[in-house]
């Protein structure tokens, strides 16, 4: 195999930040238009290229953020980006999917996705100041060569006719089991989003959590003010982290021994199981997470537990074990198991 492009074991995941017990990352997209041409949906080959040609002088002096075309990475690189929540999952898959990533691997700035750009950084734990900050950092670079699409009107003019104004996505990821286990979830969630927040299962497969996964993000609204949208998102992140926090007592005092149970039932399956798939591997790492936040367990680091949530998916577990990209899914399933037994065996 070929050198990765990021090392499939260190990452923004691999960090800590505010909250971390219950906030598991922080995450801010900014989609801005180059004015003068049409969206990316409407524009033809010869926009396309201007806007990236306009985009490479633009940002040549900042050096740690050079060019590269997601039609000529592996796959295996490809998805791995994707599996971090930098790159959406077709980009690259037609046209040549320029981007320009951070060397912490943490900033990407995507060109004519759904918008001519997208900013994206990403930090783990509860620091919205961070990751505005880096998206802020870039966005003036780019503000000084290129006029971005907008009007006193209506603000920042973008292909999504519910994010014209502020242009921007902010959320944050949350790990929520004793809301969901005690079935307080939705009766908290109405009582912290309002109408200007969304709640929602991560990664949603059928509309479900995966190990108890949730992002909170603002939603998309005409003309909404910047520093309000903050706010609002800011506020009901501290309410679910206030929620989750008194009900994992709660559970500690009514429901101990299943507690223990479950979190018992979780390290033997990662101790002894042969094989782990991509969904159990999450129900076993949210397990274990509620372990330590609990006191229950205290075999290993939070830290090392929850980087597994995203460099345990399918293609890290692939390029850390050398596989090539038609790797049979037993074949990962098992390294999987091994890569859960050795990372979480660290911290004994």
């Amino acid at each position: 195999m070929s050198t990765p492009l990021v090392d499939p074991e260190l990452g923004w995941f691999s960090e800590s930040g505010a909250l971390y017990d219950v906030v598991v990352s922080s995450r801010q997209r900014i989609s801005r238009n180059v004015s003068g041409f049409r969206f990316p949906g409407a524009m033809d080959a010869g926009e396309a290229r201007a806007v990236e040609e306009a985009v490479r002088v633009a940002l040549k002096p900042r050096s740690d953020m050079p060019p590269i075309r997601a039609d000529k990475l592996g796959e295996h690189d490809r998805r791995l980006l994707v599996e971090r929540n930098l790159l959406p999952p077709g980009f690259g898959v037609e046209g040549s999917g320029l981007f320009f990533l951070s060397g912490d691997g943490a900033t990407v700035v995507t060109v004519n996705d759904r918008d001519h750009l997208r900013i994206t950084a990403l930090h783990a734990g509860f620091e919205f100041e961070s990751v505005c900050e880096r998206c802020a950092s870039v966005e003036h670079q780019l503000d000084g060569d290129l006029r971005f699409a907008a009007t006193l009107d209506w603000g920042y003019l973008t292909a999504t006719i519910g994010e014209v104004g502020v242009g921007m996505r902010l959320s944050a990821l949350l790990h929520l089991p004793a809301l969901e286990t005690g079935g307080e979830l939705p009766r908290r969630v109405r009582e912290a989003a309002g109408d200007e927040v969304r709640v929602q299962a991560f990664p949603g497969v059928d509309g479900e959590s995966l190990g108890a996964l949730y992002l909170v993000a603002n939603r998309a609204g005409i003309g909404r003010d910047e520093r309000q949208t903050r706010e609002k998102v800011e506020d009901c992140v501290a309410a679910l982290v206030h929620y989750e926090r008194d009900e994992r007592e709660q559970l500690l005092q009514a429901r101990e021994v299943e507690l223990h149970e479950g979190v018992a039932q979780a390290l033997e399956v990662v101790q002894h199981g042969k094989r782990v798939g991509d969904a159990e591997m999450f129900q076993l790492l949210s397990w274990i997470r509620l372990g330590i936040t609990t006191g229950i367990y205290d075999g290993a680091r939070l830290e090392d537990v929850t980087s597994l949530f995203f460099g345990g998916q399918r293609v890290h577990v692939m390029q850390r074990a050398g596989l090539d990209e038609d790797g049979d899914i037993e074949l990962v399933n098992e390294r999987r198991a091994q890569l859960l037994r050795e990372v979480l065996g660290r911290g004994r």
